[in-house]
């Protein structure tokens, strides 16, 4: 349960960063940034999933 509720923590803040960015930067800009932002923390996060296990 305590995982869940991270996960959604997590989107939640990413939400709310993700919008920022767009107000500051625009869509394309926003895009291009949080795709590589998000492939980057992807791959940390999985490194981390398997090294717990």
């Amino acid at each position: 349960m305590k995982k869940v509720l991270g996960i959604l923590m997590l989107v939640t803040i990413f939400g709310v960063m993700f919008a920022y960015t767009v107000l500051i930067i625009g869509w394309a800009g926003a895009f291009l940034a949080w795709a590589g932002a998000i492939g980057l923390s992807a791959l940390i996060v999985t490194g981390i999933i398997l090294s717990c296990e």
